[in-house]
């Protein structure tokens, strides 16, 4: 999985799988974009990381709801680094609530970061690809919520599935320039979105039981994952859904 000499940009690279992914793509040599919305002393803790690995770093704001922001924001990638090899969508928005009390503004916030977020960003990033001749990679952050959605997440789901015809859309548009484009599906990641139900106990042990590897992921497991599909051993793949979850969607029951 060496990525020395690629420029990868990671979106919600302050915490979780965005955070692991910068910093296993600087192990494997890759200098890392750190992109932030909200906390930006998050954001430089993870710049640290990556240099403390001996790689560059840049770390740049941008609300991905907003085009211009993020069109704003690969330009000053562009210019610190000169190219983009990798992007890695993983900023996104979780919210949990029945269907039937789900309001405009939650919805709104949901679908807009998560697929248009992702696309203004994807897109940003496929035409900065193409400008440098980089036979880039690009790839999204989605859920097996996606594959198979549990209760009080609709607008969720619907964000996170919606990322898979996209995904595949993208790839048949950008395979003549050798760009990849493929979509990671976590399981239960002891992130932000799971850590407030995984603190109780009681309730970590339900979910690790129905998960057949007996554990919650942890980031790390998807930054492998993502460092993969990054890397010049993947240049075949594109256009592909993976999930990542210790056989959980495998297993049948829902956590």
């Amino acid at each position: 999985m060496n990525l020395s000499g690629k420029v990868a940009l990671v979106t919600g690279a302050g915490s979780g799988i965005g955070r692991a992914t910068a910093i296993k793509f600087a192990e494997e040599g890759a200098n890392v974009a750190v992109l932030y919305a909200f906390d930006e002393a998050e954001a430089f803790q993870t710049r640290q990381i990556v240099q403390d690995c001996g790689r560059d770093s840049l770390v740049v704001y941008a609300d991905i709801r907003k085009k211009a922001q993020v069109d704003h924001a690969m330009v000053e990638i562009i210019h610190k680094f000169g190219r983009l090899d990798i992007l890695v969508n993983s900023a996104g928005a979780y919210h949990f609530a029945p269907f039937l009390e789900i309001g405009e503004e939650d919805l709104d916030t949901v679908i807009d970061t998560n697929l248009k977020g992702t696309f203004f960003c994807s897109q940003a990033a496929a035409k900065a690809m193409i400008a440098c001749e980089a036979c880039g990679k690009i790839i999204l952050i989605s859920s097996t919520q996606g594959i198979r959605p549990v209760l009080g997440t609709p607008h969720y789901a619907a964000s996170k599935s919606g990322m898979f015809a996209m995904a595949k859309s993208m790839a048949l548009d950008l395979a003549r320039y050798h760009i990849n484009v493929n979509v990671v599906c976590p399981g239960v990641i002891e992130s932000a979105g799971n850590l407030p139900k995984l603190r109780d106990p009681q309730v970590r042990m339900d979910v690790e039981n129905q998960i057949p590897w007996q554990r919650v992921g942890q980031p790390r497991d998807v930054a492998y994952l993502c460092a993969f599909l990054a890397s010049d051993a993947a240049d075949y793949l594109t256009g592909s859904i993976i999930a990542i979850d210790g056989g959980l969607l495998a297993a049948g029951p829902q956590v």
